[in-house]
């Protein structure tokens, strides 16, 4: 059977009838007008654009609203999307009219990115008087989205949305950053990350610093140095070398060994050295190898220790890299767990070094004992 297809001029007898349906309350049509005549009138004084409710709109696009592909889904909300950037009440009447609550929800959302994209403070001022607390966080994430087509506009409207939604002010800061960061305007978000409300400003930072030195890891290094805020500096070096260690573990290495004894070189090193054992064991076991144990290595040598594949064929080997660590509850940690690794496919051998190992505490031993008992 064809799915029916429903056309934009249908849609206001449609939406009349339905109220606060669909799990959110929509503005009346009235009011949806009156913002579009006046997004309208602000952006296009000379436009020839065609009123909201006009019978013969600019753009009338075929909406399927029983999709029946994900290739046709995203096809509907790229449409939804670019009707709502200049038509935003007959695209919100789509997205209501759509027959699950998922895709009410993913029209809505992209109605809001292309409306966003032309007016952010209109969208603002909507999504805080017509979406429901609980799914406005991922609509302004849509929001930010198109927002940020317009940068100081973007930033606008989010201020107002942290200033009258309380209760979601983080969220709604970090789905800015994120979308700032996302489009690789990463000195954008960092002046709103580090301008935003003090109990805030932390977190928008990390997360600004992690996606900026995911891709441009010198550049990052660089605005680092200008926060002002201690505190908020040292969470957004967590948040760098967090990103950075995600996509080149050893160049962060590097970068961790030429700064002076201290809390930075420390876990620039242990995030570094995890992540480069996690994806090129040889080659961090190798550079490792170059040094006597030491705690800036201690994070380094606990990764090699438990690597399964190791532990499977050079068991004594990684044992050794365990005996390394110089932090004596770190040691014993990981030597649990090599053992407990060690019994999954050589019990006997490992129940032989939890025994005669002269590295195990007198605790560490009974506990790694008892782990290898069966259990009852």
């Amino acid at each position: 059977m064809k799915h029916k297809v429903v056309r934009i001029g249908s849609f206001a007898a449609v939406c009349a009838s339905i109220g606060f349906l669909f799990g959110y309350h929509f503005a009346p049509r009235a009011k949806l007008q009156a913002l579009d005549q006046s997004h309208s009138a602000s952006s296009h004084s000379n436009s020839s654009l065609l009123r909201p409710d006009d019978p013969t709109p600019a753009r009338a696009p075929n909406f399927a609203l029983t999709f029946t592909t994900p290739a046709s889904e995203e096809a509907g909300v790229a449409e939804l999307k670019q009707l709502a950037t200049t038509h935003f009440s007959q695209a919100i009447l789509i997205a209501q009219s759509a027959p699950t609550p998922r895709q009410r929800e993913l029209l809505r959302n992209a109605a809001l990115q292309g409306w966003a994209s032309r007016d952010p403070q209109a969208a603002a001022v909507w999504t805080l008087a017509n979406v429901r607390s609980e799914e406005r966080r991922v609509a302004v994430e849509a929001l930010a989205t198109g927002a940020i087509a317009q940068p100081a506009e973007a930033i606008a409207a989010i201020n107002h949305l942290i200033a009258a939604d309380p209760l979601l002010a983080s969220d709604h800061g970090n789905a800015l950053v994120t979308a700032f960061t996302r489009a690789g305007q990463f000195e954008t978000a960092n002046q709103f990350a580090a301008t935003g409300p003090s109990e805030f400003r932390a977190a928008w930072l990390s997360t600004t610093y992690n996606q900026w030195a995911t891709y441009q890891p010198q550049s990052a290094l660089a605005a680092l140095d200008k926060i002002a805020d201690l505190a908020a500096q040292r969470e957004a070096r967590s948040g760098l070398y967090a990103g950075w260690s995600n996509s080149d573990p050893a160049s962060l290495v590097a970068h961790a060994q030429t700064l002076p004894i201290g809390e930075a070189r420390l876990e620039g090193l242990n995030l570094g050295l995890a992540q480069w054992v996690h994806l090129n064991p040889g080659a961090a076991s190798a550079w490792m190898d170059k040094f006597d144990p030491a705690p800036d290595l201690d994070a380094g040598a606990a990764a090699i220790a438990v690597e399964p594949a190791l532990i499977t064929k050079k068991p004594d080997i990684a044992a050794s890299w365990a005996e390394s660590i110089t932090d004596p509850e770190l040691r014993a940690s990981t030597l649990l767990d090599l053992i407990r690794l060690w019994a999954q496919h050589d019990l006997n051998a490992a129940r032989a070094y939890a025994t005669q190992s002269p590295a195990l505490s007198t605790e560490t031993r009974g506990l790694a004992l008892s782990s290898l008992e069966p259990s009852p």
